[in-house]
């Protein structure tokens, strides 16, 4: 858009070494604007789970609902608040 800028390299860490490094929180919150999925899957590769957990959900399609619900249901979450 015609304005200047700089690329900058950051290093990236994933949600696992979070959680390794600081511990499992009681609560978290995920948005990160498309890639909410990935963060839960993590979580659930972990093997912590919070006892809260929530994300911005897809609302655009019925099957990305699905996979929302279901992957918090393989997490162990029963109740849900939408």
């Amino acid at each position: 858009m015609g304005a200047e800028s700089d690329a900058i390299t950051v290093d990236a860490v994933s949600l696992a070494e979070i959680l390794n490094e600081y511990g499992c929180p009681w609560y978290i919150k995920i948005d990160i604007e498309g890639a909410d999925m990935s963060c839960l899957k993590q979580l659930g590769e972990s093997g912590q789970r919070p006892e809260y957990v929530s994300l911005e959900s897809n609302k655009v399609s019925w099957s990305g609902l699905r996979e929302e619900f279901d992957t918090l249901c393989r997490l162990g979450y029963d109740r849900f608040q939408v």
